[in-house]
């Protein structure tokens, strides 16, 4: 079968891959009821809305009808990563978000005032008019650190999901599709991270964690926070707290979140988190601060 980008199959990936499920689900009910639902006229639109709140379809048909975005509406994921510096790691992982082989979403980037502007340098031009998908960016004049840095991301959001992505890790090429499908398959859940490979700056695997898969409970938080996708939507008034202005404003608002709903662990290692002498967990009073948080906050 060949593919080219003119071929209709490839103009119209995101409409024939909705149409298809429906027609599935369609064939279904004339086998269970005798009636079609698309005669009787039940199925009038294939947005992302109408696949992730129906009943009718499986999580997994839910992640096929919407894999590819449907233009002009706004894309369901938004992967969330301030920057500060450090912009190769930054650019790699641009570049490697494009490997996700789940489409429909965004990558939103605020700048966090760092000392030269990532969207003004040619390596970031060039690198953003090829990737294949949105992409969209801000920057601050100063440094406010990453709960700021986070909540103008969060302004900016048009997913109904939001992925946390730091701006120096890579994340594998089915997370999103399998933090989406989790979610979509437990009501009760909202927000899912799975375990991580620990990377160097070679990008060497050089150590594995997984974690309960409960997250969040009355011992704590287990769980490397970049690695969650949460419901945005319906928590689209929680923001991240700017008192914490290094640290740890992400478990800190993990903790707000599983007030309003489970948090889970998946088992999948579906993220490489990487380790280096600038990184926040490098520091060495990050580990103790942290656990100390955990304890006092729950």
């Amino acid at each position: 079968y060949r593919k080219n980008p003119n071929s209709i199959t490839h103009k119209h990936v995101s409409e024939i891959r909705r149409l298809g499920v429906i027609a599935r689900y369609a064939a279904r009910v004339r086998r269970q009821t005798q009636s079609c639902p698309v005669d009787e006229g039940l199925i009038t639109t294939v947005t992302d809305d109408y696949f992730v709140d129906s009943q009718e379809f499986t999580p997994e048909e839910k992640i096929t009808a919407t894999t590819f975005p449907l233009a002009p509406s706004p894309p369901l994921v938004t992967v969330a990563m301030p920057c500060f510096n450090r912009f190769p790691l930054v650019l790699k992982a641009i570049q490697t978000l494009d490997k996700q082989d789940y489409r429909n979403f965004e990558l939103v980037i605020y700048d966090d005032g760092s000392e030269s502007s990532l969207a003004a340098t040619e390596a970031f031009k060039a690198l953003a008019a090829t990737v294949g998908y949105a992409l969209r960016i801000d920057r601050g004049d100063e440094n406010k650190g990453p709960a700021f840095a986070r909540n103008r991301i969060l302004d900016m959001a048009r997913g109904r999901f939001v992925v946390f992505h730091d701006s120096d890790d890579i994340s594998e090429p089915n997370r999103i599709k399998v933090l989406l499908r989790a979610l979509l398959a437990m009501p009760d859940c909202v927000g899912v991270g799975s375990g991580v490979h620990f990377i160097d700056t070679s990008d060497d695997i050089i150590g594995t964690e997984s974690y309960p898969p409960l997250a969040a409970g009355k011992f704590g938080f287990f769980g490397c926070c970049a690695t969650f996708m949460y419901r945005f939507h319906e928590n689209s008034s929680l923001r991240f707290d700017n008192n914490h202005r290094r640290y740890p404003e992400d478990i800190e608002f993990l903790l707000r979140l599983s007030e309003r709903g489970s948090l889970y662990n998946l088992p999948e290692v579906l993220y490489r988190y990487r380790k280096h002498h600038n990184a926040i967990t490098a520091d060495p009073q990050w580990r103790d601060y942290c656990m100390r948080f955990m304890l006092t906050r729950v």
